[in-house]
Parts: C-alpha cells; sequence; structure tokens
C-alpha cells in the first residue's frame, strides 16, 4: 500500500494551472523509450523533473507520476546496464531519495544507497575532481553527481564527505570558471553556466543548514554564475537569444535561488518572468514536437513558479536540509 507522508502547506503554491499539469504528466510520464534507448542523461533529467514536482505541489499526482516512473526503472534493470565511470549515472539519485521521502518505502531509499556507493573509488582528475568516462571538463557536469552526493552525504553519510563536495565545486571552479565567463563562444558559454547555476542551487537545497561556510562559497559560485549569464547581454528583452534549453534552466536556476533566498528576489525575479508566461501559456506540453529535454527543463520552470518565492521554510524536519 502506498503511503503519502507530505505536509498540506498551502502558502508555499502560487498560480497553479490544473489543465497545464494534466499534460505535463501526460509528457513527463513517456519513459519507458528514455529507458529503452539508455538516454542516461534525458532519464535523470526527467526524474528531476518529476522529483520537483513533488516537492513543489506535494499531491498525489506528482508522488503517483514519480513513484511509476522510479518502478520502470528499477524493473526495467536499466541501472544495472549503465556506464558506472559515467557521471551522467548518478542522476537519478535524487528522485529515488524524494520518492522515500513522500512514501516511506525503502526500497527507493535503498536504490539511493546502493547508487550512491559508486562515489567512493570513482576516478577523479588530476585537479581532484571526478573524472568522466569521456575525459572531457566542463563545470556543467556538476549536474550529473553533486547535487545527488550531497543529499545522500546529508542523509545516510553522516556529512563525511561535505569537505570533499564543495573541494570538488574549489576545484572545478578554479580551472574552469574564468575560462567559461570569457569564452567568445556566447552561445555554448550560457549552456554551461546555466547548467551549472541549477547545479550549485540544487546542491544547496539539500545541504545541512548548519554548515554555513560551505553554504556561502556555494552561494558566492552560484552567483557569480547568474551575473556570468547577465553580462552576456542577455536581460528582460534578450531570452529569445537563448537556446530553449538553456534559457530553461536558467530561469529554474534564478527562481529557485530567490526562494531560498540565495539571490534578491526584487533584483533577479523579474528577469525570467518571461519565460515563467512561457511555460505557463502550456503549449510546451502540448506540442508533440517538443523536445523530451525541453519537457523535462519547463517542468522544472514550472515546479519553482507556483512555489511562492516569499514564503521560506526554515522548518528543521526536511532530512537535515535548510530548504523544503
Amino acid at each position: 500500500m502506498l503511503i503519502l507522508i507530505y505536509s498540506k502547506e498551502i502558502a508555499m503554491i502560487i498560480n497553479r494551472n490544473s489543465e497545464l499539469e494534466k499534460n505535463m504528466y501526460a509528457k513527463l510520464s513517456q519513459v519507458d523509450e528514455l529507458i529503452g534507448s539508455n538516454d542516461v542523461y534525458a532519464l535523470g533529467l526527467r526524474l528531476n523533473a518529476l522529483s520537483s514536482l513533488c516537492k513543489a505541489l506535494r499531491e498525489d499526482s506528482a508522488v503517483k507520476a514519480l513513484t511509476e516512473a522510479l518502478d520502470k526503472v528499477i524493473e526495467s534493470g536499466v541501472i544495472d546496464s549503465l556506464d558506472k565511470n559515467s557521471l551522467k549515472h548518478f542522476m537519478i539519485g535524487n528522485a529515488f531519495y524524494t520518492a522515500s521521502d513522500f512514501t516511506g518505502d525503502d526500497k527507493y531509499k535503498s536504490e539511493a544507497i546502493k547508487l550512491a556507493a559508486g562515489f567512493k573509488d570513482f576516478a577523479r582528475n588530476e585537479a581532484g575532481y571526478f573524472k568522466d568516462a569521456d575525459d572531457k571538463k566542463c563545470l556543467c557536469k556538476a549536474y550529473s553527481y553533486e547535487p545527488f552526493y550531497m543529499a545522500y552525504e546529508t542523509k545516510d553519510g553522516g556529512k563525511e564527505q561535505y569537505n570533499d563536495i564543495i573541494g570538488q565545486y574549489n576545484a572545478m571552479n578554479d580551472e574552469l570558471f574564468a575560462d567559461t565567463k570569457y569564452s567568445s563562444d556566447t552561445t555554448a558559454k550560457v549552456k554551461v553556466l546555466s547548467v551549472y547555476a541549477a547545479s550549485l542551487i540544487d546542491t544547496m537545497e539539500v545541504i545541512d543548514q548548519m554548515i554555513y561556510e560551505i553554504y556561502r562559497k556555494m552561494q558566492d559560485y552560484f552567483k557569480a554564475s547568474v551575473k556570468a549569464v547577465l553580462e552576456t547581454g542577455r536581460d528582460y528583452d534578450d531570452f529569445d537569444d537563448f537556446d530553449e534549453e538553456s534559457e530553461l534552466m536558467f530561469a529554474y536556476a534564478v527562481l529557485k535561488g530567490c526562494r531560498m533566498k540565495a539571490l534578491h528576489t526584487e533584483k533577479y525575479e523579474g528577469i525570467v518572468l518571461g519565460v515563467c508566461d512561457k511555460v505557463m501559456s502550456g503549449e510546451i506540453f502540448t506540442d508533440d514536437d517538443t523536445d523530451k529535454n525541453v519537457v523535462s527543463k519547463a517542468a522544472l520552470v514550472y515546479s519553482e513558479t507556483v512555489r511562492n518565492r516569499e514564503y521560506q521554510d526554515y522548518g528543521r524536519g526536511k532530512g537535515g536540509a535548510l530548504w523544503s
């Protein structure tokens, strides 16, 4: 029997759109093709979107959509077939934790812990952060593993590797941020910095609230990433210059940053409200030709659009994390 264990925090939710949500779930539930094609990044992104919706909406339909998708992942055996040397295979981890938190079913927590065991002996590059299977270095790769690494350490790792997590961010930032920020390829750097900002804010969300020094360091990196995107000349009227995935990921990171008070809402929220309007129009979730990753990233934006950024949950009963 599925037991849903979540609170009805009505103050957290604003501007719901029931018809859009119906269409959104119909799109997001299409995970069979992602599993069958072993598209690990797309699958991880899809599960992250469903996880984010659970935390935002806190209702049966969101939990059902997430658990059904995860059950398909488990039953397919796809996890065992993933390349364990690829950072992307960690992307599905946080969704297991969310399902466990909302249902109380230990099978999801067990899957998360089993997946996190791969962190222990994962290969590292000469700079000290995890080395991906393709040997390529990119700030964007933090999104594949750092949020889950932090969630595991907060919930089940005893916070023993907190220093390693921030150490990897430090090394990655020192080696790659300046080159990315000052790259002449504006489209590429906006894409990378948007994903990096999302990685940072997602990691900050699951850190223990008492470890302020680490949180503040990640906040500095997050704010620098957001500002670097805006310094490319993108602002209120220029988001059409972004590719669709970048504008969605950037909007998600900014909205979440505002909600978590990592950014000043009054200064930054208005910059991305046009992207929110685009998502809230619903066309992304009804167009048959919409790219699978655009659907997932639009769902991430929706999950933050409907959360009240003037509301702050300082509750301690959140798995050791500051943010709900």
